[in-house]
């Protein structure tokens, strides 16, 4: 299982004079007319360049070389990495989405609508985008299975417990899922509704 590990950076400024060194280096050969050392700078600050990249705020940028993982960037700014590898970014802010709407019926014989509104944010990126296949699709599919497996129980039992309960048990239920995929439920807001029978 691939775990979420910072990757190497330093400061943009810092990259960026070293590619002005590099061009400059380059510039100055070509005017002496030592052409390899001048090609030699130019392509190194070039490849320096790729590295080069901004970081938002609650931002994750994931770094991979070649195929291989090699690390996240979480610090927001700009940024230089490891040139010539592919960045993929990740938002770490609070998202939600609210499950599809299901009826139940208790052994009372109460007709329920139940749905559920869940809060996640990413904390782990790796795990997220190499350990499922679409995380955003993983979770909603899972949060979906989890309310119908709910309204069954509700089939069997003669009423509805406490809401509060409900959500500690749900978001309980949901973190386990979801452990493997870097996802973190923040809360998870239970609603039910009475439906009136025609």
């Amino acid at each position: 299982m691939i775990m979420e590990k910072d990757t190497w950076s330093i400061n943009g400024y810092i990259g960026a004079v070293v590619i002005a060194v590099l061009l400059f280096v380059a510039f100055l050969n070509i005017f002496h007319q030592q052409v390899i050392i001048a090609v030699i700078s130019f392509i190194l600050a070039i490849i320096f360049i790729s590295g080069l990249t901004v970081v938002q705020p609650n931002e994750i940028i994931v770094v991979t070389f070649l195929g291989q993982y090699i690390g996240t960037i979480r610090k927001p700014g700009w940024i230089m990495t490891i040139p010539l590898s592919s960045k993929r970014r990740l938002s770490r802010k609070i998202h939600s989405f609210e499950t599809d709407c299901l009826t139940s019926k208790t052994k009372a014989g109460e007709q329920l609508q139940l749905s559920a509104v869940i809060i996640y944010q990413i904390v782990d990126a790796a795990k997220a985008i190499y350990e499922v296949d679409a995380y955003r699709d993983f979770l909603k599919v899972e949060a979906n299975t989890m309310m119908k497996e709910k309204s069954m129980i509700l089939n069997k039992e003669e009423q509805l417990g406490s809401i509060n309960e409900q959500n500690i048990e749900l978001k309980h239920a949901l973190n386990e899922r979801l452990q493997f995929a870097g996802i973190d439920i923040i809360d998870v807001r239970f609603t039910v509704s009475y439906k009136q029978e025609d």
